[in-house]
């Protein structure tokens, strides 16, 4: 059975178990959102860990190794490492609109998956328009670049 299979009858055999419609449908969904938001990260760690290995045999040192199996938590600790270093703004910039232009990129990326139709029966948002403002969120990348500098 699929993994969009799963998902698509997982609400209906709930329901046929005893579950409140509304909390099967919504426990699906949930389910659908984690799988579909825990693969890509899991593949950009390993892929990061894979890059740096690579990077190391060519550089002729031994890479990652130290934290965690076969250095496998490396990523873990460069983002605890990231957001642990002090916090720096530029002398001449306004520091709201410098520090606002990380969440409008995260914000943007988050506006475009809203429109990605995962299953047939998990859409974010069916929009008639939806080739318009997967452009007109995706142009936002040059607001928050001018923004950032």
């Amino acid at each position: 059975m699929e993994c969009t299979d799963l998902i698509n009858t997982l609400a209906p055999c709930l329901v046929k178990t005893g579950w409140n419609p509304d909390l099967a449908n919504l426990l699906s969904l949930l389910l659908g959102v984690v799988i579909i938001a825990t693969v890509p990260l899991i593949t950009v760690i390993l892929l990061i860990w894979v890059e740096r290995k690579f990077a190391a045999r060519v550089q002729d040192r031994i890479g990652p190794n130290r934290v965690g199996p076969y250095g496998l938590l490396q990523s873990v600790a460069d983002a605890v490492k990231m957001l642990s270093k002090e916090d720096i703004t530029p002398s001449g910039s306004d520091r709201v609109l410098y520090n606002l232009a990380p969440i409008i990129t995260f914000a943007t990326i988050i506006l475009l998956w809203a429109i990605v139709p995962f299953t047939p029966l998990h859409i974010g948002s069916d929009l008639s328009i939806g080739i318009l403002y997967f452009v007109s969120v995706g142009s936002i990348g040059a607001v928050k670049i001018m923004i950032a500098g």
